[in-house]
């Protein structure tokens, strides 16, 4: 279970990894039930946004490639993962943006209700409010509090902020869009892939001491995407559907 960076190894544990490969299937499960489970690529695309254009924008046989490829490399230790570059810094990132657009959604859709006077089991209500706040709870709170208890003369933000007393039922969307940047920050300590089609101006030439500390290469502009095949797309579909931890 590791994530090969030129800043070094970076080790999911058990319940990192749970999360991150929970959120990945779900992405895709809805189509292929409501396909019967037939892997009809026409029918699939990815259901929230990474940041980056040129990943956005690809084909999905380009995106789930390169989606699998990046999962092999966060699961399997003995998988060799190749210099990084912003494509497949992007496709680690999809589950966070899936994550983030379906709690976006959520709170929509809420909203809907409540203008209705409608009301909806609380499983659907919350779904991916309840996915996104035990990722945060098992992974993020435990160290925000024990920071809290080692520093008790800052201000104790889990104690005043709602959204920590509320938990999947808040509906604060901007608390709920740090706590899932947070759960990213499990992998990624910044967010190179995004400025390098919002600000290129950001990281085209950087000093080469500054481009070295942050992992920047001429290697990681690359916008060559992979060509792939619709049996090689549906085969790297089929591998992240049925990965067991």
């Amino acid at each position: 279970m590791v994530w090969h960076m030129k800043t070094g190894d970076r080790v999911l544990d058990e319940v990192e990894s749970r999360f991150y490969l929970g959120l990945l299937q779900d992405s895709f499960r809805s189509t292929l039930v409501y396909n019967d489970w037939e892997y009809n690529l026409s029918d699939f695309n990815l259901w929230g946004s990474t940041g980056n254009v040129f990943f956005d924008k690809a084909s999905f046989n380009q995106q789930i490639f390169l989606i699998n490829f990046c999962l092999n490399a966060l699961l399997k230790p003995e998988v060799p993962m190749p210099e990084l570059n912003h494509l497949l810094e992007a496709a680690a990132y999809y589950p966070f943006g899936y994550l983030e657009q379906m709690v976006w959604e959520e709170l929509e859709g809420e909203k809907c209700l409540e203008s209705q006077n409608q009301i909806e089991e609380e499983e659907y209500v919350y779904r991916y409010r309840r996915m996104c706040w035990e990722g945060f709870d098992a992974l993020i709170l435990p160290d925000l509090m024990q920071y809290e208890k080692d520093n008790p003369h800052e201000e104790p933000l889990v104690a005043i902020n709602p959204f920590y007393g509320e938990k999947y039922k808040s509906k604060d969307l901007r608390c709920w869009e740090d706590a899932i940047a947070d759960l990213a920050d499990i992998i990624f300590w910044d967010r190179d892939w995004f400025w390098v089609s919002s600000e290129p101006q950001l990281l085209d030439g950087m000093e080469q001491w500054r481009a070295d500390s942050l992992g920047i290469t001429e290697q990681y502009f690359t916008n060559r995407l992979p060509k792939v095949t619709d049996q090689q797309a549906i085969a790297a579909l089929q591998e992240i559907m049925e990965w067991e931890l």
